[in-house]
C-alpha cells in the first residue's frame, strides 16, 4: 500500500470525485470545475514541494555524504515552495481555507461527525462547504494568474 504522500496520486482524489459529481461549477461562472481542479491540485503540489515533515537541518559535525543520486530538492527549491504555499495561502479568504486546506491537501472530505444531527442540517453544511471551497479555489486561480504573470 502506497503512504499517505503518495495515495494522491494511486486513486481518484476528493477533488476530482467533486469535479464528476459538478460540485466544482458552484464558484463563480468565469471559472469551470476544470480549473477549480487545477487551481488545488497545483496547491496540492507545491504543499508537497514544501518538504514540511522531511526537511531537516544539516548536523555540520558528521561529515556529509550525498547518496540522494541528484533527485533531492535544494533548499532553494523548498524555499521558493514555502514561500508560495504562503502566499497561496494568505491569498484565500480565512473563511475558506479550512475547506481547501482539508480537501486539496489533506485529500479528506468534510463532514459533521455528530450523527444526532438532522439530515437537512448535513446537507445544508455540506453545500455550504463546496461552495466555500469553490470561492477558495477561485481565489486560488485569480492567485496563481498574478503569480506566474510576476514570475514570467
Amino acid at each position: 500500500m502506497l503512504g499517505k504522500k503518495y495515495r494522491r496520486f494511486a486513486k481518484f482524489c476528493v477533488l476530482e470525485k467533486y469535479l464528476a459529481k459538478g460540485w466544482l461549477n458552484l464558484g463563480r461562472t468565469e471559472y469551470s470545475g476544470r480549473d477549480r481542479l487545477w487551481a488545488g491540485n497545483r496547491l496540492a503540489d507545491v504543499y508537497a514541494r514544501c518538504a514540511f515533515p522531511e526537511a531537516k537541518a544539516l548536523d555540520l559535525q558528521k561529515p556529509f555524504v550525498d547518496v540522494s543520486g541528484g533527485g533531492g530538492a535544494s533548499l532553494e527549491r523548498i524555499l521558493d515552495a514555502r514561500a508560495e504555499y504562503g502566499a497561496a495561502m494568505r491569498s484565500v479568504y480565512r473563511d475558506y481555507w479550512p475547506a481547501v486546506r482539508k480537501i486539496c491537501i489533506e485529500d479528506e472530505e468534510l463532514i459533521i461527525q455528530n450523527p444526532e444531527e438532522k439530515q437537512k442540517l448535513k446537507a445544508l453544511f455540506s453545500f455550504n462547504t463546496k461552495v466555500d471551497l469553490c470561492r477558495g479555489l477561485d481565489e486560488l486561480i485569480d492567485f496563481y494568474r498574478d503569480w506566474d504573470k510576476g514570475r514570467g
